[in-house]
């Protein structure tokens, strides 16, 4: 795997464990370009590529559960979105764990394929990045929505479901990078 690989992976697997829910994140340079999460973890792939299937096309794809037969099936067979009739490609597909039948699948979509299996990340960590003559460190976000009591300082009142719409986003907006922008609807 290339340094790239490993920075896309690492930040597709940070995103998407940040959720409860069976969650899908497609990340292509480090940038998250697709997250759903649903019951179902096929809709919530599904959704995921569509957000934007030119950027997926060749980025990592991350789940937090486990990548079972029929997800893998989903993943082989996926067509682009942008045109129906070409296979998804992916460099990297990460998750907690897979079935023997999964793992054999997701074998023969590639050789190129990288499959990865993924441990959660402890809270409290130090944040490191090296820039030229020393380094740069911070406390990891580790914060969730359960963690921040949210104001409401409109007249308007949202609703519960505005409320839903901008907890996801909030979780996903702490993982895109300087430019990027969250459009969230549950």
């Amino acid at each position: 795997m290339s340094y790239n690989n490993y920075l896309d992976a690492d930040a597709a697997w940070n995103c998407v464990s940040e959720f409860r829910n069976p969650t899908c994140v497609v990340v292509k340079h480090t940038n998250p370009c697709g997250v759903a999460s649903r019951d179902d973890i096929l809709e919530a792939y599904r959704l995921a590529v569509k957000a934007d299937p030119v950027s997926a096309f060749g980025g990592i794809v991350a789940f937090n559960i486990e990548v079972d037969e029929a997800l893998a099936k989903e993943i082989r067979e996926f067509r682009s979105p942008t045109d129906g009739e070409t296979r998804m490609f992916y460099e990297i597909v990460v998750a907690p764990k897979y079935t023997e039948k999964g793992l054999e699948i997701l074998r023969g979509k590639s050789k190129t394929l990288r499959i990865l299996e993924a441990k959660k990340n402890e809270k409290g960590k130090l944040s490191l990045r090296q820039v030229g003559g020393g380094w740069l460190a911070q406390d990891s976000d580790d914060l969730t929505p359960e963690d921040i009591q949210f104001n409401v300082v409109s007249e308007k009142k949202p609703q519960d479901n505005e409320l839903c719409d901008a907890e996801f986003a909030w979780l996903c907006v702490k993982h895109v990078k300087s430019n990027a922008i969250v459009i969230a609807k549950v």
